[in-house]
């Protein structure tokens, strides 16, 4: 309906309108029937005929009177628009309106460039309505919004009111971006971390509302239009901070993972072979049977027993190192990709990094000690049992003793070997 009253104006030539109302007196056209035809019967809310139409030969005369209301304005320009409307300051897009100095009807024609920041400042009242902590409504539509600049280390919290009043200074800066702010205000469920990035925009709009000098004339809503690029700058780099964070939250939790995970492997290395350990006392508790028998064949055959005992210690032990070598490069694979970027990393996470490859360390250290003490222990009792038939029966037991010898080195380069083989020598 109200195209049909924009179109009347415009086939009566645009006329000047005074006090709510434009007139035509003159001759009708074709065109001019058709548009008062089309109006015939409006009432106030969308205007109406005040007078007339009266129609002599070919000439007609009417007055026309302009609605008040939302349903359809007619505005002397854009600076009457942005003050004269009460949804534009209360961020919602007025439906019919008509711009008589720059022959705009709204929704219909192109926007001048002052006409198309005035809509995005408009829209972009409406997601900080959406954003702010409190929004209470003025009788002209305009809206008092809150925002509160949380504390730092040693400045408390601050609370920023603004009041979306646009100003004839607004239109005059650079439209505002508002395609992020409307993303992030829309009725949408289901997006990731929404609520934390909402936040990040409301302390990144405060933030720079923060910003303005007390002396400064302007308003706090005409300062945030003039800087919402500088707005949409802090928020991304709020926003990067709390995706690193992030990442490196995981990247701590991974970091746990993998020195619980390691830790626990070399943990059962040592757990495995702790029980075959207990083997060695009871070998030196075999040294005393060799000490009593007075049987040179019984003693020698109790030094053999140990250097069998002996052997398969040692074996193990052989093992255990390999086990924990690959467990070792594990490790280190592990950390490899980390090690790669530590230096981007907070000193926090690098303390938590060094912690954990030094905690590895020291336990595979201790291992490593452990096997060094172990293994020359495990070839004890054989060697003391040597000795003590040699003691007790002399030279005449060099004939058996040989042999076991001989065993004991076969055996020896068999393992030397096998590790050989098994590292890829």
């Amino acid at each position: 309906m109200f195209e049909r009253v924009v179109n009347l104006y415009r086939k009566s030539g645009r006329p000047i309108v005074e006090e709510g109302a434009f007139s035509f007196d003159g001759p009708v056209t074709p065109e001019l029937r058709a548009a008062i035809e089309a109006c015939e019967g409006f009432s106030a809310p969308s205007g109406y005929f005040e007078e007339g139409p009266d129609y002599t030969q070919d000439q007609v005369s009417f007055i026309w009177r302009l609605s008040t209301n939302e349903f359809g304005r007619f505005y002397r320009d854009v600076y009457d628009f942005i003050e004269g409307s009460e949804k534009l300051s209360a961020g919602q897009i007025p439906e019919n309106y008509y711009l008589i100095q720059e022959d705009i009807h709204g929704g219909v024609d192109s926007p001048t460039q002052e006409l198309d920041v005035a809509l995005a400042v408009s829209r972009m009242i409406g997601g900080l309505a959406k954003l702010s902590l409190s929004s209470s409504a003025f009788d002209s539509g305009r809206r008092k919004l809150l925002f509160v600049l949380p504390a730092a280390a040693d400045v408390a919290p601050r609370t920023v009111e603004i009041d979306t009043t646009i100003t004839r200074a607004c239109l005059h800066a650079d439209k505002p971006d508002v395609t992020l702010l409307e993303a992030m205000t829309a009725e949408e469920g289901g997006r990731l971390h929404i609520n934390e990035h909402r936040q990040l925009f409301r302390i990144s709009i405060a933030s720079v509302l923060a910003r303005k000098r007390e002396e400064v004339s302007e308003s706090s809503f005409q300062f945030l239009v003039c800087s919402w690029a500088e707005v949409l700058k802090t928020y991304q780099m709020n926003a990067d901070c709390y995706v690193q964070k992030f990442s490196f939250e995981k990247l701590r939790g991974e970091v746990a993972r993998i020195e619980l995970d390691y830790a626990t492997r070399m943990a059962a290395v040592l757990g495995d072979g702790s029980g075959k350990i207990l083997a060695l006392p009871i070998s030196l508790g075999g040294l005393a049977g060799v000490w009593a028998t007075t049987d040179v064949f019984t003693a020698l055959g109790l030094v053999l027993g140990l250097v069998l005992v002996s052997l398969l210690l040692s074996g193990l032990l052989h093992n255990q190192k390999l086990a924990s070598a690959r467990v070792e490069a594990g490790f280190a694979l592990a950390m490899g990709d980390i090690d790669g970027s530590l230096a981007k990393y907070p000193q926090s996470l690098q303390s938590a990094i060094a912690q954990a490859k030094k905690g590895f360390a020291r336990q595979l250290t201790f291992l490593r000690k452990v096997h060094s003490i172990v293994h020359p222990l495990a070839w004890l009792p054989p060697i003391i049992g040597s000795m003590m038939v040699v003691l007790k029966f002399g030279m005449n037991s060099l004939y058996a003793i040989v042999p076991a010898l001989l065993v004991c080195i076969v055996v020896f380069f068999y393992m030397r070997e096998r590790k050989d083989r098994s590292t890829g020598r």
